[in-house]
């Protein structure tokens, strides 16, 4: 048995011991619900969400747990604009007037994604990372309510949110950006 062969084993154990009692703890409820701050057409007890405000869409951006890139969030923009931020494991509701909007996250490359939303709709989107070459990049894809449903137990609602002049304001699970992990040989 080699060193690197003998690390692995004792690295993969590790994180079997830490994440084996969450994964057999018993569910503890409904999902988390969505704040009223977030929107006031949802039913904060269960968590279900309602309809978007008169003349708008609403957009539900979620970003699933992952150990790879868990200390990082990115800012997503429209235009200069500050439009949610996201950390791991997180979600929020965005609202859209009808029509086209792009949507950019940024790290080593700049991700866009654009739409065209409708009146009266909800959409959703998934923040997923792969590793870069230095930094982790984050990518926004459209998905579904399935998946989101699917995923829903195990996200917290962001508390982040644009300031009132267009600068983005900190919340606890925002983060800078971290480097990527660094390739190794064989």
């Amino acid at each position: 048995m080699t060193l690197k062969t003998a690390l692995l084993g004792i690295a993969l154990a590790c994180a079997f011991v830490t994440q084996a009692p969450a994964a057999l703890a018993a569910p503890q409820g409904p999902p988390p619900a969505i704040t009223q701050s977030q929107t006031e057409t949802s039913d904060p007890a269960t968590g279900m969400l309602g309809q978007p405000p008169e003349g708008m869409a609403q957009i539900v951006v979620f970003r699933p747990s992952a150990w790879g890139g868990g200390a990082v969030a990115f800012t997503a923009k429209e235009g200069d604009r500050d439009v949610f931020k996201l950390g791991n494991g997180s979600y929020t509701i965005i609202f859209a007037t009808p029509g086209r909007h792009a949507y950019s996250i940024k790290s080593e490359t700049t991700d866009t994604l654009t739409m065209e939303v409708d009146a009266g709709e909800t959409y959703y989107v998934i923040e997923t990372l792969t590793s870069g070459l230095l930094l982790w990049r984050p990518h926004l894809n459209p998905s579904d309510e399935a998946t989101f449903r699917s995923k829903v137990a195990k996200l917290r609602v962001s508390q982040w949110r644009p300031a009132a002049d267009g600068a983005p304001e900190a919340a606890p699970e925002t983060a800078t950006e971290s480097p990527a992990p660094a390739a190794t040989g064989n």
